[in-house]
């Protein structure tokens, strides 16, 4: 089975519907004993980390592979930016 992307996000009314059963099935996890909490917190207002539009205002574009081997080596692999090893990692 190919993994594709939808061309849209879907709608708001879908998400919402989506939402719900999301939210439904993690009370309901919590409640059976199955989980200790939620994997999310409520916001105010009753808003939580699946709201509709709460990341509406971030800019993502994607790394160019320069840019993703100094990630690698250097924010996840614990190299300095000079190629050493960082003694103070981990």
């Amino acid at each position: 089975m190919a993994y594709e992307l939808a061309p849209v996000p879907v709608g708001l009314a879908t998400w919402r519907r989506n939402r719900t059963a999301i939210n439904w099935f993690y009370d309901w996890a919590v409640g059976a004993g199955l989980l200790e909490r939620r994997p999310y917190a409520r916001r105010r207002r009753g808003w939580d980390a699946l709201s509709w539009g709460e990341a509406a205002d971030l800019d993502v574009r994607h790394l160019s592979w320069a840019q993703y081997v100094m990630l690698h080596r250097v924010g996840l692999g614990g190299d300095l930016p000079d190629g050493s090893a960082n003694p103070g990692f981990r």
